[in-house]
């Protein structure tokens, strides 16, 4: 968090996006099959960047945790 004061006084905003599983080739498919219907996909991941980066300029999300409904795997 500390490093993130550097950036403020130039107006850079710094996020961290924290996902939880999400359906990627990270995982095996046999884990992809099993569970896929949990994961996040990657276009809904991909929508909270979008949101975050649209916000006004003068606020930031500085973390973004991103869970399945049903929790973690």
């Amino acid at each position: 968090m500390h490093g993130t004061l550097v950036f403020r006084k130039y107006k850079i905003r710094v996020i961290n996006v924290i996902p939880g599983a999400t359906e990627t080739p990270i995982w095996s498919k046999e884990v992809r099959d099993q569970f896929s219907d949990r994961m996040l996909t990657t276009e809904e991941v991909a929508r909270v960047l979008v949101w975050a980066f649209l916000q006004k300029d003068n606020i930031v999300s500085e973390e973004i945790v991103l869970c399945p409904i049903e929790g973690d795997l």
